[in-house]
C-alpha cells in the first residue's frame, strides 16, 4: 500500500514537476515574446523620441515662419522707408510745381507787360504806324554767297563762311560799321550818309523835281543833318535859287498844324460830306469833319480833313495842297475869288493863320491839333523813336527771358514726367517683388503646416499604438503573475502532499 501510495506521489510529483517545467517553459516563451515585445517598443519609443525631436523641431521652423508672417516689421520698415521716400519725392515734386507756377505767372506778367508796352507804344505814335522788330545775329548766307561770286568755285565756300563768320562776330557789336568808315581827324565820316544827305538836298532843291515828292526830300535832308551830325560838303556848283511857293511850304521852319490837317471849303451840299472822303482817297485821308455853320456869305459848307501823323501823311498833305494850287483853287485864290462868285471846291493845308482865325473851322483845328514846325516833329518822331527802340529792346530782353523761362518750364515738365515714370516702376517693382515674398511665405507656411499636421496624426498614431502595446504588456504581465502565483500554490501543495505522505 505504500509502495503504490509512494508510487503515485512520485507520479503525481513527475506530473507536476513535467507540468511545472511546461509552466516554466511556457513562461520562459512568454516571457522571451513579452522581452521582444518590449525591445520592439523600445526601439518604438526611440522613434517617438526622434519624431518627438523633428516635431519640436519642426515647431521651432513654425514659430519661425509665425514670427515672420504675423511679425513682419523689418518688410513693413522697409515698406514705410519706401513710402517715406515717396513722400520726400512728392514734396520736391510739389516745390517743383510751385516753382513752375511761379515761372508762369512771371511769364504772365511778361505777357502782360509785353502787351502793356505795344498799347503805350500805339498811343504815343498817336496812329497807324507799323513797327518792324529784327533778331539780331541771324544772318542769311545767300547775300554773302552772292558776294563771292567772283571768285573761284573752290574758294567760294571758304569766302562765304569766313565773311558771313566775321559779320556773326562783328554784328553783336553796336560800334561796328559794314560799310566803308574811315577817321578823319577825330571824327568818323561814313560815306553812306553823307551820299544820300547830297542826293536829298539835291532832289528837294531841284525845280524840275515833282511837288508832292520835295517834302520827303527836305525831311529826310534834315534828319540826317539834325541827328546824325553830318555837314553838306561844298561843292563847285552853282548855288540853287531858294524854291519857290511850294517850296517854301515845305520848309522845315514853317508852322504846320499837326496832326497834318487841310481845309475844304465852298462845299455844296451837306449830303456830298460823307463822299469827300472818297473822293480824296489819293491822298489818304483819316478823317473828315464838317463845319455845322456855314459860311455867311456863300452859303456854302465847310469841313477839315485829316491825314495820318508820319511824314507819310505829311506828304499826302503837301500832295492834296499842290493839287489844289495847280488847279488854281487853293487858300490865295480862294481868298481873291471870295464870295457869289466863287466855284468849285478850294482846299489847302492849314497853317498859324486859318488857326488862330475866328472862323467856325478854327474850333475844330484848335480842338484837335496844335501848332508845329517840322523841326519839332522830327524831333519828337526822334525821340518816339529812342523811346521805340528802348522799348523794343526791352521788348527783345522779355522774349529772350520767356523763351528761357519756356525752355527752363518745358525741361521741368520733362523731368517731372521722367521722375513720376520712375517713380511708378519703382512702385510697381516694389509690389511685383512684395506679392512675390508674400505669396512665398505663404506657401511655405501652408506646406509647412501641412507637414505639421500630417506628423501630428503620426505621432498621435504612434502613441496609440503604443499605449496598446503598453497595456497588452501589462496584461501579460498580469497574466504571467497569475500562471506564477497559481505555480508557486501547486508547488507548495506537492511539497506539503510529499511532506504529508511521509
Amino acid at each position: 500500500m505504500e509502495n503504490c501510495s509512494h508510487e503515485s506521489a512520485t507520479l503525481k510529483k513527475d506530473t507536476a514537476d513535467e507540468d511545472s517545467m511546461k509552466l516554466m517553459e511556457e513562461q520562459k516563451r512568454e516571457k522571451e515574446v513579452a522581452l521582444a515585445r518590449i525591445h520592439q517598443l523600445e526601439r518604438e519609443l526611440v522613434e517617438k523620441q526622434k519624431l518627438e525631436f523633428e516635431i519640436a523641431q519642426l515647431k521651432g521652423k513654425v514659430k519661425v515662419i509665425e514670427h515672420y508672417l504675423h511679425g513682419e516689421e523689418d518688410i513693413y520698415k522697409l515698406v514705410d522707408k519706401i513710402h517715406k521716400q515717396r513722400v520726400e519725392e512728392k514734396k520736391g515734386t510739389e516745390e517743383l510745381q510751385d516753382t513752375l507756377l511761379m515761372e508762369r505767372m512771371a511769364n504772365q506778367t511778361l505777357c502782360e507787360a509785353r502787351v502793356e508796352i505795344i498799347g503805350d507804344l500805339t498811343k504815343m505814335l498817336k496812329g497807324p504806324t507799323l513797327i518792324g522788330i529784327k533778331r539780331m545775329g541771324d544772318l542769311d548766307i545767300k547775300p554773302f554767297e552772292s558776294a563771292c561770286k567772283k571768285f573761284s568755285a573752290e574758294d567760294v565756300v571758304m569766302k562765304t563762311s569766313g565773311l558771313c563768320s566775321s559779320w556773326d562776330v562783328e554784328i553783336c557789336t553796336p560800334s561796328w560799321q559794314p560799310s566803308k568808315v574811315i577817321e578823319n581827324n577825330g571824327q568818323i565820316e561814313d560815306y553812306r550818309y553823307k551820299g544820300l544827305l547830297q542826293h536829298s538836298i539835291g532832289r528837294g532843291s531841284c525845280t524840275s523835281q515833282k511837288a508832292k515828292e520835295k517834302p520827303n526830300d527836305l525831311i529826310f535832308s534834315q534828319f540826317l543833318q539834325s541827328d546824325l551830325g553830318l555837314a553838306v560838303e561844298p561843292t563847285n556848283t552853282a548855288p540853287i535859287a531858294e524854291p519857290k511857293s511850294s517850296s517854301l511850304n515845305s520848309s522845315s521852319d514853317e508852322l504846320f498844324l499837326w496832326p497834318w490837317m487841310g481845309m475844304l471849303v465852298n462845299l455844296p451840299m451837306e449830303d456830298e460830306y460823307a463822299s469827300l472822303k472818297e473822293q480824296f482817297a489819293q491822298f489818304n485821308p483819316v478823317d473828315v469833319i464838317a463845319s455845322p455853320v456855314r459860311d455867311p456869305v456863300s452859303m456854302k459848307g465847310e469841313a477839315v480833313i485829316f491825314f495820318n501823323r508820319d511824314t507819310i501823311g505829311f506828304r499826302d498833305a503837301m500832295a492834296f495842297e499842290n493839287h489844289f494850287k495847280l488847279k488854281r483853287m487853293w487858300k490865295k485864290d480862294w481868298k481873291e475869288k471870295k464870295g457869289a462868285n466863287l466855284i468849285g471846291i478850294h482846299g489847302w493845308i492849314a497853317h498859324d493863320d486859318d488857326y488862330n482865325s475866328d472862323r467856325p473851322l478854327a474850333k475844330i483845328l484848335r480842338k484837335h491839333g496844335e501848332m508845329k514846325t517840322v523841326a519839332n516833329v522830327m524831333e519828337e518822331a526822334k525821340e518816339n523813336g529812342m523811346t521805340v527802340a528802348s522799348l523794343v529792346k526791352k521788348i527783345d530782353v522779355m522774349n529772350k527771358y520767356l523763351a528761357e523761362l519756356n525752355c527752363r518750364y518745358n525741361e521741368t515738365i520733362i523731368s517731372r514726367e521722367n521722375m513720376m515714370d520712375s517713380k511708378a516702376k519703382i512702385l510697381q517693382q516694389h509690389d511685383e517683388e512684395m506679392h512675390i515674398v508674400k505669396r512665398k511665405g505663404r506657401e511655405h507656411a501652408r506646406r509647412n503646416l501641412l507637414e505639421n499636421d500630417k506628423l501630428k496624426l503620426e505621432l498621435g498614431a504612434k502613441k496609440n499604438e503604443i499605449e496598446q502595446c503598453c497595456r497588452e504588456l501589462q496584461k501579460y504581465e498580469n497574466k504571467n503573475d497569475d500562471v506564477k502565483r497559481n505555480m508557486d500554490i501547486e508547488k507548495e501543495k506537492v511539497i506539503y502532499g510529499k511532506m504529508c505522505g511521509i
